[in-house]
């Protein structure tokens, strides 16, 4: 290309993506960083072998053409790469024989930049007309406006640098944010396998020790397995609550509102807490009025219950003479809604005003010694505080150091039209019996590779009445399912060859156990894994460790659909 001028040269500077043309529409010289993006650009070489104009009509504009219609917006599309688009105007001064097209690529995404090879600090940022005019302007001003010419553009120079540096102070921002992106999956990957790696031995355990005990006569082998039940269910219950806390906070954990009798929440806690408030020695309360326990509303009990136990089993664990209560009380009403006050008071040994200001702090006691003498995480009032919150409530507590506390939250739930159903004293039998006496007999299919998980669950099955095939894997699986009809599939989601959601894929493409109920049985126990395995056809999700109990209830839902 020819040597440019020195106000060529500047123009060059500062439209590096500049292409002037002569009468022919024949390139006379472009920018360096449009020589950069487009290598087959070359002096004398006609503009439209190298762009054309973007729209219905592809044939680029004869030099008369853009002559009239300068300082329009103008966009021209590379030939040998068309997704790249260049934006800009053309410009011609006075009767000069040439035309400059002042563009720039159409960038939508920082990354685009990279694989041009271009950095921020190649893009000034300035409006290409404005600057045009005071470069051509120069050379026909005097001494005085050059003067004041220049001060302007180094005031635009200075104003172009702190526009770079915000540019790349955002670009910083945006690497940032997709680096807490990639931690956060990251995060949320190593929870899912931490999960399933913690849940299926703990369901080795407490399957075992549930099979043990239905078999043990010795009263101390029965006292020794009741312990190692009751620590592994500790050790669960903390599982849960790391789990718990990491799904709120990565705005995983969702609320499954459901229609129930206010009373169930406080008579579950009390058939959960009140052998360990008798075990102390304490007595344990509760204050309802009956019509706040007959009402029905709709919310999600099971959180419900977790926060109430937790602030009560807190309560039970602090407090060694005295009382505790649990206390309900009605604040407001509508026709639709009704907002309570939940209480949990205990005469324990309180809390100082300095330790309330990070009690529902994760990983935070009021004391560190308290882990040492009563135990605990610190982190289930985090999650209580958390669970509140996300049902657009409040949560807090009055206490002294050595007087006890009162813990309160504070909800709105909403009136159910449903018709509850309050606890009959009539005996009820269990799941177990309920099976044996009107499914005994029914072929099920097991579908689960860890051997231990394979004998607890088989014998628990077939001490109920049932026969039980076992598969080892996914492809066994499909394969006995096309070989037999069962009553009901109990399949896992990890496991080797093909997962439980392939295989239940292909099972209800088979003739025989297209409609058959297919239960997911895994320690994969987030709400997304749950969604995986509806989508696909399986009927219910039942995480693991499941308790005997918890198994033949699901079984029998399913047998009995």
């Amino acid at each position: 290309m020819p040597e440019p001028s020195t106000t060529a040269a500047s123009l060059l500077k500062l439209f590096p993506f500049l292409v002037e043309v002569d009468a022919d529409l024949c390139i006379v010289r472009t920018g360096p960083l449009l020589q950069r993006v487009c290598p087959e650009i070359a002096a004398g070489r006609p503009l439209s072998e190298v762009f054309s104009r973007h729209g219905a009509v592809a044939e680029l504009p004869s030099f008369g053409e853009l002559r009239q219609h300068l300082h329009h917006v103008a966009i021209m599309r590379q030939r040998a790469a068309p997704h790249r688009l260049f934006k800009g105007e053309w410009f011609g001064a006075g009767a000069a024989e040439t035309l400059h097209f002042l563009g720039w690529p159409w960038i939508t995404e920082l990354s685009e930049l990279t694989r041009l090879g271009i950095s921020l600090d190649d893009l000034p940022a300035h409006n290409p007309l404005a600057d045009l005019l005071m470069l051509l302007q120069t050379s026909n001003n005097t001494l005085a406006d050059t003067q004041a010419l220049a001060n302007t553009l180094r005031d635009r120079s200075r104003k172009l640098e702190e526009s770079n540096r915000k540019l790349q102070g955002e670009a910083e921002l945006i690497r940032a944010r997709d680096e807490a992106e990639r931690a956060s999956r990251a995060k949320s990957t190593f929870l899912a396998n931490m999960s399933h790696e913690l849940r299926t031995p703990m369901n080795a355990i407490l399957g075992m020790t549930a099979l043990a005990r239905r078999e043990a006569t010795s009263p101390r082998l029965l006292d020794q397995l009741g312990k190692i039940e009751q620590a592994s269910n500790h050790l669960l219950a903390v599982i849960s609550d790391i789990l718990d806390l990491s799904k709120i906070e990565a705005d995983k954990l969702t609320l499954e509102p459901l229609d129930f009798r206010l009373g169930s929440i406080i008579d579950d806690c009390t058939a959960v807490l009140g052998e360990r408030a008798h075990a102390k020695r304490l007595p344990f309360r509760t204050e309802m009025p009956t019509a706040l326990s007959s009402l029905s509303v709709r919310a999600d009990p099971v959180r419900l219950r977790q926060i109430l136990i937790n602030l009560a089993s807190n309560a039970i664990k602090f407090t060694d003479a005295g009382e505790v209560v649990v206390r309900v009380v009605a604040e407001s009403e509508s026709a639709t809604g009704i907002g309570l006050r939940f209480e949990v008071e205990d005469t324990g040994i309180g809390i100082s005003f300095a330790d309330q200001q990070r009690i529902f702090n994760s990983f935070e006691q009021a004391d560190a010694s308290m882990t040492r003498k009563y135990g605990g995480t610190g982190l289930g009032l985090a999650i209580c505080k958390r669970l509140v919150e996300r049902m657009g409530g409040e949560i807090g507590l009055s206490s002294h150091a050595g007087q006890g506390s009162c813990f309160w939250f504070r909800i709105c739930l909403a009136r159910s039209s449903a018709e509850t159903v309050c606890p009959s004293a009539v005996f009820l039998p269990s799941a177990e019996s309920r099976i044996l006496a009107e499914h005994a007999g029914k072929r099920v299919l097991l579908v689960e590779d860890e051997p231990i998980n394979q004998e607890i669950t088989s014998n628990l099955l077939e001490e109920a009445g049932l026969i039980v095939d076992v598969a080892g894997d996914g492809v066994e699986a499909v394969a006995l399912a096309e070989e037999k009809a069962y009553a009901l599939i109990l399949m896992d989601m990890q496991l080797p060859r093909m997962n439980g959601l392939d295989a239940s894929r292909s099972i209800r493409q088979s003739r025989l156990n297209a409609q058959t109920p297919i239960l997911a049985m895994t320690a994969n126990v987030f709400e997304e894994d749950r969604q995986a395995c509806l989508a696909v056809g399986m009927n219910a999700h039942l995480p693991k460790p499941a308790t005997p109990e918890a198994l033949f209830e699901a079984v029998l839902a399913q047998l009995s659909a």
